[in-house]
């Protein structure tokens, strides 16, 4: 009887929605389990897509910042190089300009040394009469001058014509070796720059 009563329809109803109710809750609570685990990851995975959102801002700053440093370093550098080669143009133009003007006396001087050359050569052979005293010479005696003293008035144009001639060709070789200096350190600013 206990056994029937056990198995009636009613109890079996009862213990079917007992077992049904007890599988329920026990569903809802792995169901909530699983869902406080989905939530934790869920907010593990916006911390971390935050995080590198955050990372990825901070590089693209450091990027920005490291980029314009560079461009102001790069702008500070051609400044630097122009505001040089402008210097050296500079100076290799007055170097030039001053070489010139040294070589213009030189040949202004070589060309004096000769013509008073030609005229002491002129005068100690009796082509031309010692009416100007000549430039650079000891003063010409009123009486006609011996030719030993013409002789070493001769040897002493000479000798500066030659002086005058070797200063000439040290200035153009001056000329050439500032020349030449000038173009190679154009050549290397240009290069560096």
């Amino acid at each position: 009887m206990m056994l029937a009563a056990a198995f009636s329809p009613s109890s079996f109803f009862l213990w079917l929605s007992i077992t049904v109710t007890l599988m329920t809750m026990m569903s809802m609570a792995v169901l909530r389990k699983s869902e406080e685990a989905l939530q934790k990851n869920k907010l593990k995975l916006e911390d971390q897509i935050l995080s590198q959102q955050h990372d990825l801002i901070r590089t693209r700053e450091a990027a920005s910042a490291w980029r314009l440093e560079m461009q102001r370093q790069f702008d500070a550098y051609r400044a630097d190089a122009s505001k040089r080669i402008a210097d050296a143009e500079q100076r290799a133009a007055a170097s030039q300009q001053h070489l010139e003007e040294t070589l213009k006396r030189a040949w202004k001087t070589e060309c004096d040394l000769r013509s008073a050359l030609e005229r002491a050569l002129k005068l100690s052979t009796g082509e031309v009469e010692a009416t100007t005293p000549l430039p650079q010479l000891p003063a010409v005696p009123e009486v006609c001058p011996s030719v030993p003293a013409l002789t070493d008035a001769t040897d002493d144009l000479r000798t500066a014509l030659a002086a005058s001639e070797q200063k000439v060709a040290d200035l153009v070789q001056q000329l050439s070796v500032e020349r030449f200096k000038s173009r190679r350190t154009m050549a290397k600013l240009r290069r560096e720059s």
